[in-house]
């Protein structure tokens, strides 16, 4: 994530892989640079994460304060609310990674099956697994599918519209 205003909500993360790197991850949030050019990195702010399911990503599935070495302006007015991260690997953190501290962040209501123990907003969740007709791997919590597929989108029902195909 790059800039101002972003929501983003209700997204399906599976088998992802975040690097050691510092920088690459399911969901990253860099940190901006002062007087960024237009193609450049501008500060985050006002980004709101919620609703999205993260499925046995490897590595952080979010990374918050990454990027280039001259890029010191932190992620500021973060609200991150009901996530999920589940993972069949035995890690003992909910593979969240703070490169840098991000400013005035909110998270509340998120659940994981790993440990959440020292995590502001994340708790801890006998989460389980299951695949549904579609394939797609849904969480179960407290003996509830917490749903996010109800069909499979094409390619013309994502993104853009002017980088649609014409069919």
């Amino acid at each position: 994530m790059i800039g101002e205003n972003h929501v983003v909500k209700n997204n399906y993360f599976s088998g992802l892989k975040g690097f050691k790197d510092k920088f690459r991850a399911p969901l990253t949030v860099v940190n901006g640079v002062e007087n960024s050019p237009l193609n450049g990195y501008f500060q985050v702010k006002n980004l709101s994460i919620s609703g999205n399911q993260f499925v046995n990503c490897e590595g952080p599935a979010i990374r918050f304060g990454s990027g280039r070495r001259d890029a010191l302006l932190v992620p500021t007015g973060i609200v991150m609310e009901n996530n999920f991260i589940f993972s069949k690997a035995k890690m003992t953190y909910p593979r969240i990674d703070y490169v840098t501290q991000p400013s005035k962040i909110e998270s509340k209501h998120n659940f994981t099956n790993l440990k959440a123990k020292g995590y502001q907003g994340w708790e801890s969740s006998s989460l389980e697994i299951k695949t549904n007709s579609y394939g797609i791997m849904e969480i179960i919590m407290d003996g509830k599918e917490i749903s996010m597929a109800t069909k499979l989108v094409g390619e013309n029902e994502v993104g853009p519209v002017w980088l649609r195909s014409e069919k």
